[in-house]
């Protein structure tokens, strides 16, 4: 597994419930399986301990709130709202310092909690400044007043809108679809306290409520404080209904039922025979799955009860709550909806028809709290990803293996795969072709890159007009251009047309003095790596990084083929390369204060200055000596690439590395699937996270590798 964990933040307050901390609970479950993150709770509202979410996740409970008039108007706080606010405000901030969080997820913000925006959007604004990833976490449907100018504004700074529904059902809510807003939502499925086979032996629950020779009805009054007119009445008919259907009741209650309301429904139970109360029940979904019949609110997870378990079930919608009138009328094929309006007499013939009933199997998985950990796990480590736009350049570099091909990514792909790279938490959006600049809707799409908040990097080999380069600089962050000699003439003979090195030469030199020096990528070759060190003063002026890549996969190449060819290094030639040239780009990069990047290198000496890795070369040089070809295996370590990047070609297929671009590998393809689909299935999970060089499925580990020039060996963990 990875050495990273990432940080996860969850931000909750339930007015009168459990249904947000339930689902908060299920998903940190879920994260806890794939074991790499740190998850910190912050409970807005009334200490919670029912959900269990403690069991997962450290949970840190602010000086709470209360609805001051009805289940969520108004506030009130036993030291004063203002004073509340300005305790929170010190206790969010000291949070956000302490666990420095790579992802925060807001329950049901924006789209209600108004009466804490001001508190959250101040804390999302401070988190942003720490390049934190915000998603807001929403149940199936909102249906409420709101102002589209101000969730628009409030919308703004989100990656993403985790809705926990299915994109059958949409995001039902009462206000207008944005743009804004649909382009930031992902369907996780339904978020469910229990998977279907962990329900447990339905025969055995009945027995040990002893309910064999009668139907047991089980009664929710929800996780909320409003129920209880419900189970007065249901109470009050229970005589009745005997008489016609000899019945069991169980009934299970909020845990914030008002304790003087729950004395007075316990005492009327008694009066009746067969009747059982209890309140929150972490086991309620196992006898919703044993039942009969279940009798409950349109709550979200009442009606996943019924859609999980499949049991028959009568769904009495709140009557203030628009939000669960829909619910039972678009659930209707799986639930039975009931008016509270009709007569008892009706209740007891409605209850009568339905208990026993077969329910209907709702054909969707349930499986949103896996949906959103790994969702959450991606945007932990996901940085860039680069987009190979299409395959057309206008110069002809022989060890290219994209100029035979013709692709091209679509417009309208591009757009959305834009829109959703943000949501999966990417940053960075690398450009690449072919040569990208070509492209007349260039400026279009590094135009609409920077609309959506994300950083651009473009590779380039610089054979354009500097002004058509200084037109496009101000949607550009990072500009990488590939040079590879300071000989004009080889250069001009690599890129496969004369003249190439003036004209780049003259774009890196525009950039330089327009601010923006441009990173400077070399491939070596075999014709050119003897005096790739005088590359660094030359571009030292205009730039202060280089990266020496070694061409394609060459070594890989030559081990296996064992061939000689003008892309193909000799054994003296890499060592002359790795303990002399290098050793040359290295002093000139320290004396310059450039940095600089050699791939392949020895793993201990990446990412380390050129001073260090001249001292480190230097105090052990036979060492490294012993070990060069070691470079060039597979080490059987856990590889990062594939949680760090992302690369999507003009085929459309999903990649994380250039060893795959080649090697029929894909992990999805765009033009099939939505992106964040993508990163949530399981084939991409299962690699991702267990990613091994040297190991199925990377190309290089489907290869015998021929080390040492002649001496057959695999690697053992691909054996």
């Amino acid at each position: 597994m990875l050495e990273r964990r990432g940080r996860i933040l969850f931000y909750y307050h339930h007015f009168g419930g459990l249904g947000h901390g339930t689902r908060i609970a299920v998903i940190c479950k879920a994260l806890k399986e794939i074991d790499h993150c740190d998850i910190v709770v912050i409970n807005s509202g009334r200490k919670q301990p029912e959900p269990g979410i403690q069991e997962y996740a450290t949970v840190l409970d602010l000086p709470f709130f209360e609805a001051e008039h009805g289940l969520f108007s108004g506030l009130k706080a036993g030291e004063g709202v203002d004073a509340a606010f300005r305790k929170r405000a010190a206790i969010l901030n000291k949070i956000r310092e302490k666990f420095k969080p790579d992802v925060a997820v807001f329950e049901h913000f924006p789209f209600g909690r108004g009466s804490l925006a001001k508190e959250i959007s101040s804390f999302i604004e401070l988190l942003k400044k720490d390049d934190c990833r915000i998603y807001s976490s929403v149940r199936d449907i909102i249906d409420q007043e709101v102002n589209v100018q101000e969730l628009r504004r409030h919308l703004k700074p989100f990656d993403g809108v985790l809705v926990h529904s299915d994109k059958q059902m949409g995001f039902m809510t009462g206000f207008e679809q944005t743009e804004e807003l649909t382009n930031k939502l992902f369907f996780t499925g339904r978020v469910v306290s229990h998977q279907k086979k962990d329900l447990g032996d339905r025969e055995a629950i009945r027995r040990k409520f002893n309910v064999a020779d009668r139907k047991w009805i089980v009664i929710s009054a929800g996780g909320g404080i409003d129920g209880e007119k419900l189970v007065q009445r249901l109470i009050g008919i229970k005589s009745l209904l005997d008489k016609k259907f000899p019945s069991s009741f169980l009934i299970t209650t909020g845990p914030n039922i008002d304790p003087a309301k729950y004395a007075e429904l316990e005492q009327k139970a008694r009066a009746q025979k067969d009747i059982a109360m209890t309140r929150f029940d972490g086991d309620f979904v196992r006898y919703v799955n044993a039942a009969d019949l279940s009798i409950s609110m349109g709550g979200y997870n009442s009606v996943n009860n019924a859609l999980l378990t499949g049991a028959p079930t009568m769904i009495f919608p709140r009557t203030s709550d628009g939000e669960q009138k829909k619910r039972a009328e678009y659930f209707s094929k799986y639930v039975e909806p009931v008016n509270e309006a009709m007569s008892d007499q009706e209740l007891i013939e409605k209850i009568i028809a339905c208990a026993g009933k077969p329910g209907s199997v709702y054909p969707y998985p349930m499986q949103g709290a896996q949906a959103t950990a790994r969702l959450l796990d991606v945007a932990c480590d996901i940085d860039s990803m680069k987009i190979r736009l299409d395959t057309e350049c206008n110069l002809f570099c022989e060890m290219c293996s994209w100029k035979k091909q013709t692709l091209a990514l679509p417009k309208g792909t591009f757009k959305g795969l834009i829109q959703r790279a943000r949501v999966v938490g990417v940053r960075t959006i690398s450009l690449t072709g072919g040569e990208p600049t070509m492209l007349p809707e260039i400026k279009e799409s590094l135009e609409f890159i920077k609309d959506n908040g994300l950083k651009v990097s473009l590779s380039t080999n610089g054979y354009l007009e500097p002004d058509r380069l200084k037109e496009l600089m101000s949607y550009i962050d990072v500009v990488d251009i590939s040079m590879d000699s300071d000989d004009p003439d080889l250069h001009d003979k690599i890129r496969g047309k004369v003249g190439a090195f003036e004209v780049s030469m003259k774009s890196i030199q525009m950039l330089a003095q327009a601010g923006r020096p441009p990173h400077i990528n070399v491939t070596i070759r075999p014709d050119n790596f003897k005096g790739l060190h005088r590359m660094v003063p030359l571009f030292a002026p205009y730039s202060d990084s280089m990266s020496f890549t070694l061409v394609d996969t060459t070594m890989i190449k030559q081990m296996i083929e064992k061939r000689t060819d003008r892309y193909l290094f000799s054994d003296e030639q890499l060592t002359d390369f790795y303990f002399n040239e290098a050793i040359l780009i290295l002093k000139e990069c320290a004396r310059h204060k450039i940095k600089v990047r050699l791939s392949p290198f020895f793993d201990e000496l990446k990412g380390k200055s050129a001073v260090d890795i001249l001292k480190r070369l230097a105090s052990d040089k036979n060492g490294y000596r012993d070990r060069f070809r070691t470079m060039f295996h597979p080490n059987g370590k856990g590889c990062s690439i594939p949680r760090n990047y992302l690369r999507v070609n003009p085929s459309g297929n999903l990649v994380f590395c250039c060893f795959q671009d080649d090697s029929g590998a894909s992990w999805g393809n765009v033009f099939q699937q939505d992106l964040c689909d993508i990163v949530v299935s399981d084939g991409y999970f299962q690699f991702t996270n267990n990613a091994v060089e040297g190991k199925d499925p990377c190309w290089m580990c489907k290869k015998t590798l021929k080390a040492n020039y002649g001496q057959e060996t695999t690697c053992a963990r691909s054996a």
